[in-house]
């Protein structure tokens, strides 16, 4: 029998007995764990450029690719089913970490992208996005209310002791009058990192929901001759 022979017998033996191939090669990665990753992971290194250009390869193939997940999936189940727990939360928070990180680095490459991208989705889907407000905002009520009250004695802090009465019945109508659609906001934040202005008339002004989440905290937002027309600081540093 010749070599080529030999092969082609080898082979259609093996087919002929898959079944009992698989369940002793199942038995001796389950046995010889630690090893068969040690092993895989020196292949993987010395053979690194190979892996990627045949994953290339066989992933423009759609069914392929549909068949990799599943199999994928289902491995990382086998995985972790070999696991203790231990080793779980360990795995999990490492992923969490590395997970953070990549996010972190993509949203500092792709700022603009991202921010155009939210833009659109937001004026596209303003409905969908009241209603997942609004269940976020069941779900989080104690988080909601903390926020508030938070945000209520913020406002008392920053009432400023020159006020009148006259000027607090100013603002409040000025809260009641605002246009549908718009929101009242502080040009200078109450709540600012590094400065933090009055809760006074002046320093009011209506914005649409769109344009108050992008301002947030940030100061200065506008040019600064904006802020001095306004009367909220005087000539490049003081506040009022």
């Amino acid at each position: 029998m010749t070599k080529e022979e030999r092969r082609a017998y080898d082979k259609e033996r093996y087919k002929q007995n898959l079944d009992y191939h698989k369940l002793k090669n199942k038995k001796y990665r389950e046995q010889n764990h630690e090893r068969v990753l040690e092993l895989n992971k020196e292949w993987y290194k010395n053979n690194k450029e190979y892996k990627l250009d045949y994953n290339k390869i066989r992933l423009s193939d759609p069914l392929v690719r549909k068949h990799s997940n599943k199999v994928r999936v289902e491995y990382d189940a086998h995985r972790r089913s070999l696991m203790s727990e231990k080793e779980k939360k360990e795995m999990y928070r490492n992923k969490n970490i590395k997970y953070r990180e990549q996010s972190k680095l993509y949203r500092e490459l792709h700022r603009e992208e991202i921010n155009e991208r939210m833009k659109r989705y937001a004026l596209e889907n303003p409905e969908r996005i009241k209603e997942t407000r609004r269940k976020t905002r069941k779900k989080n009520i104690k988080r909601v209310l903390a926020t508030n009250a938070k945000r209520r004695a913020a406002k008392l802090k920053r009432l400023p002791c020159w006020i009148t009465h006259e000027e607090i019945e100013e603002i409040k109508n000025f809260y009641k009058n605002c246009p549908k659609g718009m929101v009242v906001d502080h040009i200078i934040p109450l709540l600012g990192k590094n400065i933090s202005g009055f809760h006074c008339l002046k320093n009011l002004q209506y914005l649409t929901s769109q344009e108050n989440l992008k301002k947030l905290n940030k100061f200065p937002y506008y040019p600064i001759q904006f802020y001095i027309d306004k009367g909220l600081i005087i000539g490049t540093g003081g506040k009022s």
